[in-house]
C-alpha cells in the first residue's frame, strides 16, 4: 500500500477550507445595519459677541468616497443655548454658511455667567454641554529689556507681563507684535510703509495653577538695510493680545497641541482630544479677549530711568 505523505501547510490549508467557505457563505448573508457617524460640535461664547456660531457635522469616515475630508454638516437640528438665568436663544442652519446662527440680541453673552447647550434631532441622542464665560483679564503689559546689533538687522528683547493672584487658577494665551513704520530713500524719493512683526514664535497656553504672575519673553528684529535703499526703521506701538479660556477650551486646545506632537513622533503614546460634549465629541467653550498697545518710546524711556 502506497502512503501518501502532506506537508503541514497542505494539511492545515485542507482542514482550513471547509470552515473558511462556510463562514464566507454565512457572510454573504449577513446585512449590517447602518451606524451614522457620530457628531462633531465646535463653538465658542464670549461676553458681547454679535452672532453666535456653531458648527455640527458627522464625524468623516477615513476612506470615505463623500469627497469632504471634514465630515458632512448635520441639518434639521433644533438647538438652543440657555444660560443660568434663563435666557435662551435658538440656533438656526445657513445654507449658504453650513453651521448655525443665533442672535443674542436681547440676551447678551456676560462674563462670569454659565451656559448651557442643548441639540435635538432625530439621527442620534440629545446632545448636551455648558461652560461658564470667562473674565476679561486687563492687568498685562510689556517691559522693554535690552536690544543688541548684528551685522544686517538690530534685535529688541522684549518682557511681557501677565499679573495673576496667587491661587487663582486662570488659563490665558497671550499674543503680540510690533507695529511701526520704515522710511526707504529710492531713486525715486522717499517711500513711508508700515510693518508689523511678530513677538513670540509660540504662544503658549497657560494654566496659572500654583503660580504668581507670568512672564512670556519675546523679541522682535528690524533690518539695517544700506542696498539697494537706505532705509530706516521706526517702531510706534507693541500690541498684545490676550486671551482667558475656560476650563473646557484650555483642556480641549492642549490636547490638540498633545495629539499633534506626539502623532509626528512614533515613541510617544498616543493621545486623545479632549471633549466636553455629551453623546457627541468637539467643543462647548468660552473665552474672552483684551487687547492693548503701548507706546514705543514710553517702553523705551522707562527703562532708561
Amino acid at each position: 500500500m502506497k502512503k501518501l505523505r502532506l506537508k503541514r501547510g497542505y494539511l492545515s490549508l485542507m482542514l482550513a477550507l471547509p470552515i473558511f467557505l462556510s463562514c464566507s457563505s454565512m457572510m454573504d448573508e449577513i446585512e449590517l445595519p447602518y451606524m451614522p457617524p457620530p457628531v462633531v460640535v465646535h463653538a465658542y461664547l464670549y461676553p458681547d459677541m454679535d452672532e453666535i456660531r456653531l458648527d455640527l457635522r458627522y464625524a468623516a469616515n477615513i476612506g470615505s468616497n463623500t469627497g469632504n475630508p471634514y465630515g458632512d454638516p448635520v441639518e434639521n437640528a433644533y438647538i438652543m443655548i440657555v444660560s443660568e438665568i434663563g435666557d435662551t436663544i435658538q440656533l438656526n442652519y445657513s445654507h449658504g454658511r453650513r453651521l448655525y446662527t443665533g442672535n443674542p440680541e436681547t440676551s447678551q453673552i456676560k462674563a462670569g455667567r454659565k451656559y448651557f447647550l442643548r441639540i435635538n434631532h432625530n439621527d442620534f441622542e440629545s446632545i448636551e454641554a455648558s461652560t461658564i464665560v470667562p473674565g476679561i483679564h486687563n492687568s498685562f503689559y510689556p517691559v522693554f529689556i535690552d536690544s543688541v546689533i548684528y551685522s544686517y538687522r538690530r534685535e529688541f528683547f522684549i518682557d511681557c507681563y501677565i499679573n495673576n493672584k496667587p491661587g487663582s487658577i486662570n488659563f490665558y494665551q497671550l499674543f503680540g507684535d510690533a507695529e511701526g513704520v520704515f522710511d526707504c530713500y529710492t531713486e525715486d524719493g522717499l517711500q513711508t510703509e508700515s510693518f508689523s512683526n511678530s513677538l513670540f514664535g509660540y504662544s503658549p497656553i497657560i494654566n496659572t495653577e500654583n503660580s504668581g504672575d507670568i512672564i512670556q519673553s519675546g523679541k522682535f528684529s528690524i533690518p539695517i538695510r544700506t542696498a539697494p535703499d537706505t532705509c530706516f526703521y521706526y517702531p510706534n506701538f507693541i500690541n498684545l493680545k490676550l486671551y482667558s479660556f475656560d476650563f473646557h477650551s484650555y483642556s480641549y486646545l492642549l490636547s490638540i497641541d498633545e495629539f499633534l506632537d506626539a502623532s509626528d513622533n512614533p515613541f510617544l503614546e498616543p493621545q486623545n482630544i479632549y471633549t466636553n460634549i455629551i453623546n457627541g465629541y468637539g467643543i462647548f467653550g468660552a473665552y474672552s479677549l483684551s487687547e492693548k498697545s503701548f507706546d514705543w518710546k514710553t517702553l523705551i524711556n522707562a527703562q532708561k530711568e
